[in-house]
């Protein structure tokens, strides 16, 4: 009897200790297992708001009104395999003094880092430029980073001015001014950078530039209200300049002023070949006609030009009517000859 209960007690404690370490040991593992999956879940979520955290403050650069200093902005999402965007704005016109100005602009960019390639930069720049605040802020732009490991873009800002600035990621600029970094901007493997003086010529400084081509396969109506320059960027008041040879299916000229058919009035006064040999002894050129210095100083107006051809055209048929009838009559004449000495 005495042995039938010590193998009973013996059994049972034995049970609740097998029992007992089964359930340490499940909590044991589960715990290991919910502190691997918190661990990983905070590195995900650090990862996530170091990388995708917008960034949003403001910057002073200092130096000289009148010069524009070299700016560097990283590409803080190189590595994240996407293109960075930047906004710099000043929304009151009137920070850093009375009708200092005002500035809406966004950079898109991806520098191409040691050469890798695929790098751009869009920009998108609305200044409120008026009589009242003429200042221009943005002098340009620029990827240095062919030869090295900068990872960022360069944008020249206006000295002694105030600005804010948002990003997709996390970047401070790096601003040298001669008074928180040291000029020139030292680029390994390349030029150093300074102050600019003069806005350069690609910069739209309302409007859209970008470094790349550009397909539009609408089959609606493009409207351009403003100048259309192509290979140069002063349209010197023309609707169209371009600067180089181009191909036209066809051209037709509008409504050409006066055109020349006044030639063939009765009373139209057509100069005596003597007084055009005489003019054209003189001045080396048709009368009416724009002179060679003319042309090359000021170029030619295809229309104006035209009108003056077809009226020299004109002429130049008068002249052939009055010469035929001139050798008419001598023909005439000759014939009568030729009959009074047969007979």
């Amino acid at each position: 009897m005495v042995t039938a209960l010590l193998f009973f007690y013996i059994f049972a404690v034995s049970r609740f200790i097998i029992r007992s370490l089964t359930i340490t040991h499940i909590l044991m593992n589960f715990r290991l297992f919910l502190s691997r999956k918190l661990t990983a879940i905070v590195v995900l979520l650090t990862f996530a708001l170091n990388t995708h955290a917008q960034t949003k403050a403001s910057f002073r650069v200092e130096g000289d009104l009148d010069k524009f200093y070299p700016v560097l902005f990283t590409d803080c999402e190189w590595f994240n395999n996407k293109a960075t965007e930047l906004e710099i704005g000043r929304s009151d016109i009137h920070v850093d003094g009375k009708w200092r100005g005002s500035l809406m602009s966004k950079f898109r960019y991806h520098v191409t880092n040691w050469g890798n390639g695929a790098n751009f930069i869009d920009a998108e720049i609305n200044e409120g430029i008026t009589a009242d605040s003429p200042n221009e802020f943005i002098a340009g732009w620029g990827d240095p980073t062919g030869g090295n490991a900068l990872n960022g873009i360069v944008i020249w800002l206006r000295g002694n001015t105030t600005y804010n600035y948002s990003c997709t990621c996390t970047m401070t600029p790096y601003i040298y001014d001669g008074v928180q970094n040291a000029l020139p901007m030292a680029v390994p493997d390349d030029a150093p950078l300074t102050y600019k003086t003069a806005i350069d010529p690609y910069v739209q400084s309302n409007g859209v530039s970008s470094g790349r081509n550009m397909t539009f396969n609408g089959a609606g109506t493009n409207v351009f209200m403003g100048s259309m320059v192509i290979g140069t960027y002063n349209a010197n008041g023309y609707k169209l300049a371009v600067n180089g040879n181009a191909i036209f299916g066809k051209v037709t000229v509008k409504n050409p002023a006066n055109w020349p058919d006044y030639v063939f009035a009765s009373d139209y006064q057509l100069p005596s070949l003597h007084e055009l040999d005489k003019f054209i002894r003189q001045h080396k050129h048709l009368p009416g006609t724009p002179t060679a210095t003319e042309i090359s100083d000021n170029g030619q107006d295809i229309a104006a030009l035209q009108v003056i051809q077809q009226q020299k055209i004109e002429e130049l048929t008068l002249y052939l009517i009055k010469l035929n009838k001139e050798l008419e009559d001598q023909r005439e004449k000759i014939k009568v000859l030729e009959e009074r000495l047969k007979k």
